[in-house]
């Protein structure tokens, strides 16, 4: 809002000159302008974090069993690399992070303690691997957790985050390709004749599993509702990645060249920390490289001329139910039942535009609504 004022008085309708003020001149008039603060003040606060995992349902829930405890809850990650190709070596890393950080913190590498590191040529026996590391987790919940003489925490362990292999081992899964592999439910796969690969049909009602793992000695919210699904790795890197690689082989190698032309020069506001790769390029992509391309360069770039527009609407599907899940909620309460039908028309028609996608990873996206509203936008 925007009034004129001299130095003792508002003026009304706009009056350039203080009817109270003999020797008043135009220059003796000021502008003032009020800025609406409820507005700014939520959209900071919306912008903070609304929609992470504090606000969500179970952190809500674990606040209401321990009202009487000043709470420090940690999620558990785990997540394995291969350290030399050669002779197959592989690190496998059980770290924490603080919920109670702000995301932008939260992630930090100081901010994420070590709980243990496995190095062997095959994948560990979690039991054996975390039997006393979990005891010792165990233990620290048993005891407050001092930071100066007047201030202790009541540790608590809010759930596990991890892309499918690290899943595997965690809940104690045979693997994560067989036929009933999901984390949270019962749905069937089948496997294509002649091709190594199974899918995951569209399917509801979903039958949710029970679990019953290592786990369960410590974690403070139920299985399977204390799983989270690394979207990263199972969105980003794996379903979109090889999504827009189909679709490349379906361009012309000039149009093709084009796109990945169009890509790379793709203009960025300067907090954009990387730019967007080519098709061409994505054996080398990064994690944050494919969230521009998937939030920001799709659509504009393989709409127009390139690609029918039967299978630009079924990409949109996926792209719109994604931003919603990894946003503030946009519509409110409505906005996990909007993105999960947005997910799940994309899904249940997937295998008519795209062919042996139908994948684990795809089926994951069927309980991202549930996720969001468990966990908030930062599962």
């Amino acid at each position: 809002m925007d009034t004129f004022s001299c130095f003792n008085t508002i003026l009304l309708n706009s009056a350039k000159k203080c009817s109270k003020c003999p020797n008043a001149e135009n220059k003796d008039v000021a502008l003032i302008y009020d800025a609406n603060y409820y507005l700014l003040l939520t959209s900071i606060l919306q912008r903070g974090g609304l929609s992470d995992i504090p606000f969500g349902h179970t952190y809500q829930e674990l606040l209401k069993k321990f009202s009487s405890q000043n709470l420090l809850c940690f999620i558990l990650y785990l997540d394995g690399i291969g350290l030399c190709k050669s002779i197959k070596l592989k690190m496998w890393l059980l770290s924490t992070s603080i919920i109670e950080l702000p995301p932008g913190l939260r992630y930090h590498r100081h901010n994420m303690p070590i709980v243990s590191i496995w190095i062997g040529h095959n994948d560990p026996n979690v039991r054996m691997w975390l039997g006393n590391r979990f005891r010792m987790l165990l233990n620290l919940k048993k005891q407050q957790v001092y930071v100066n003489p007047s201030t202790s925490f009541n540790i608590k362990y809010y759930g596990v985050i991890g892309d499918c292999p690290a899943l595997k081992l965690i809940l104690d899964f045979i693997g994560h390709t067989g036929y009933y592999c999901c984390f949270f439910c019962f749905t069937q796969g089948y496997n294509i004749p002649g091709r190594n690969k199974r899918q995951y049909p569209y399917e509801k009602p979903l039958n949710l599993r029970d679990s019953k793992t290592i786990l369960e000695l410590i974690l403070d919210a139920p299985l399977p509702t204390s799983i989270l699904i690394d979207y990263q790795h199972v969105t980003l890197l794996r379903h979109f990645r090889d999504t827009v690689t189909q679709i490349s082989t379906l361009l012309i190698p000039a149009l093709r060249k084009q796109v990945d032309y169009e890509l790379k020069t793709q203009p960025f506001p300067h907090f954009f920390k990387r730019k967007m790769r080519g098709i061409e390029d994505f054996s080398y992509i990064k994690a944050t490289e494919l969230r521009n391309l998937l939030l920001c360069g799709f659509l504009p770039r393989f709409y127009y001329s390139i690609l029918e527009i039967d299978r630009v609407a079924r990409m949109a599907l996926f792209i719109c139910g994604i931003r919603l899940i990894h946003s503030h909620p946009t519509f409110a309460q409505r906005t996990s039942a909007i993105a999960d039908e947005l997910l799940t028309t994309f899904y249940r028609d997937h295998s008519k535009f795209f062919e042996h996608l139908q994948n684990f990873v795809l089926h994951s996206h069927a309980h991202y609504a549930e996720m969001f509203d468990l966990n908030g936008a930062s599962f």
